[in-house]
C-alpha cells in the first residue's frame, strides 16, 4: 500500500486497526464465554455425580426399609396364627 498525498494509505490502515480490535475483542469474549460454559458444566456433572450418590443412598434405604416391612409381616402374620389358635381353644379372655 502507498501512501498518497490525501492519507488514503493512513485511513486504510486504521480502518484495518479497527478492525482487527474488533475481531479481538470479540475472541476475547468467546473465550470468557467457552471459560464460562466449561465451569458450568463442570458443576452440573459435580452436582450429577452428587444425585447419583443419592440416588443410590435412597434405593438403598428403600431395600432396607422393605426388608424390614417383611419382617414385620411375617412376625404380624405369626401373632395372627398364634392368637387364632389360642381363639380356638377358648384361651383368651
Amino acid at each position: 500500500m502507498s501512501d498518497t498525498p490525501d492519507g488514503n494509505g493512513r485511513v486504510t490502515l486504521a480502518l484495518l486497526g479497527a478492525k482487527l480490535d474488533d475481531i479481538i475483542h470479540r475472541l476475547d469474549r468467546m473465550e470468557n464465554n467457552f471459560d464460562y460454559q466449561e465451569k458450568r458444566i463442570g458443576l452440573l456433572e459435580l452436582g450429577q455425580v452428587e444425585r447419583q450418590t443419592q440416588i443410590r443412598s435412597i434405593c438403598s434405604d428403600i431395600s432396607a426399609l422393605e426388608k424390614k416391612s417383611e419382617n414385620w409381616s411375617m412376625l404380624n402374620s405369626i401373632v395372627a396364627v398364634i392368637a387364632g389358635i389360642l381363639a380356638a381353644f377358648g384361651l383368651t379372655h
